[in-house]
């Protein structure tokens, strides 16, 4: 969690979301911010598709043991940007977002929480 992250209640609820979900952080950009398309582009041309993936930020996430690991396992994408001399301007949030995306059933949005 980023120090800029206020929790609006107790953890115990995003505990409990935790037993079954991975939850990460919609940031809600449309595609009338200049970023939200900048980073659409670069995930349509990184995964050869023509939808628009969420953009999930690095604020928030949480996950019990068994989808934590199966998370970083998604996210060894990078091993692939980096084989197909993949350049990107967004970073570690491309990354997580295409993780989030492949894995897009077990990932709820954490924003009720934080």
């Amino acid at each position: 969690m980023d120090a800029d992250v206020i929790v609006q209640n107790s953890f115990d609820n995003i505990w409990l979301e935790c037993m079954n979900n991975i939850m990460l952080y919609d940031i809600n950009h449309g595609l009338q911010v200049n970023d939200y398309k900048s980073f659409v582009s670069e995930t349509q041309k990184f995964l050869n598709i023509s939808c628009y993936i969420t953009h999930f930020g690095g604020e928030f996430f949480a996950a019990n043991k068994q989808n934590s690991t199966i998370f970083i396992e998604e996210c060894k994408i990078y091993n692939k940007m980096v084989k197909n001399k993949f350049v990107t301007t967004k970073g570690d949030e491309l990354i997580l977002s295409i993780a989030a995306y492949n894995l897009k059933k077990s990932v709820k949005n954490a924003g009720a929480y934080i």
